[in-house]
């Protein structure tokens, strides 16, 4: 994911009335897969990782249509939220192409989320199918896993609200995002010029997957090859409670969920350690995949791990790890 400043969204330098196109049909989108930035599609025997909030989906009800792009141009809408997101961790976008694509994998695209200081985080996807072999219309809904190291965290305006602009680059003709009803605009951009040459009245096809406010994930800076664990947290009460639930446990090993008010990166073995052990430091033994607690995070901020061991837990028997969440109590 990279990090660059570009004024993307212009919709107030609007001097005339633009062309309004008119979307297309599309076929019912069919679910490409599970995507990470660094391993391309997964097998379909992983289980999802982002979330478990859904605390965003751009433009209502079902899929309308698409708007084609060329290359050198982009579609490109603005979001405000009126509530406060936790920390992105995934996210859902549909596409359509009639690109021909005999491999089922030849696609590639930008996604760019813009951020209110004038730069954006651009996410090349490649290894995308397209159209049918001779052409024929499809439409793909991709998953994209930004977990262990690919999260963000939306900047607030001055207006005090989280807001961003994202947009969709293709780099073969004949494909582009699919739409649904919605409020904000979406618009044409000319990449080269940053012209913008149409307005769309629709919304682009998107869905943001967070971790609860208050809590952010943290990844070793060089995982082994047992960190392979996922915590996740999910708020349900309001006195704070908050489930801890791990994706990838396994029957016959056994798990300690970690708590401390430091944090550290130790490598053990295959796996790094994440949370650094204190007086204060609480451990707990998971029986079951989750876990409530009903901390208010009294040393703020507190770091949380899983770790996994074949056998009495101990270092000899570490055999994998989770990343690390910071959890904060929220006023």
């Amino acid at each position: 994911m990279i990090t660059l400043t570009l004024p993307l969204f212009l919709g107030g330098l609007l001097a005339h009335p633009l062309q309004s196109p008119s979307h297309e049909p599309a076929p019912i989108p069919r679910f490409a897969g599970i995507y990470r930035p660094a391993e391309g599609f997964l097998s379909y025997r992983r289980e999802a990782r982002s979330g478990p909030e859904r605390i965003f989906t751009q433009g209502t009800g079902e899929i309308l249509g698409w708007l084609p792009l060329a290359q050198g141009k982009l579609w490109e809408q603005e979001v405000v939220l009126q509530e406060n997101p936790g920390q992105i961790n995934g996210f859902v976008f549909t596409y359509a192409s009639s690109h021909p694509d005999p491999t089922g994998r030849a696609g590639s695209l930008n996604i760019n989320f813009g951020l209110p200081n004038g730069k954006y985080r651009q996410l090349r996807l490649q290894g995308l199918p397209l159209g049918g072999r001779n052409g024929e219309l499809l439409a793909w809904k991709v998953l994209v896993d930004l977990t262990n190291g690919y999260e963000t965290l939306l900047e607030t305006s001055v207006q005090n609200e989280q807001s961003f602009a994202w947009s969709m680059e293709t780099l073969q003709p004949n494909t582009g995002p699919c739409v649904k009803t919605g409020d904000a605009p979406a618009l044409l951009i000319d990449i080269g010029t940053q012209k913008i040459e149409k307005q769309a009245s629709i919304s682009l096809a998107l869905e943001l997957l967070t971790l609860p406010p208050g809590v952010t994930s943290y990844a070793a800076k060089k995982p082994g090859s047992a960190d392979h664990l996922q915590l996740r947290a999910s708020r349900f009460h309001r006195d704070g409670s908050i489930l801890w639930d791990i994706v990838g446990k396994r029957k016959d090993r056994n798990y300690l969920l970690v708590m401390s008010e430091s944090r550290c990166e130790i490598p053990v073995g295959d796996a790094t350690i994440l949370v650094e052990e204190t007086a204060q430091s609480r451990v707990l033994h998971l029986q079951k995949d989750s876990l409530f607690t009903h901390d208010n995070a009294v040393h703020q901020p507190l770091y949380i791990q899983v770790l996994e061991f074949d056998g009495t837990p101990s270092l000899q028997n570490l055999t994998g790890a989770s990343q690390g969440l910071c959890y904060i109590n929220l006023p």
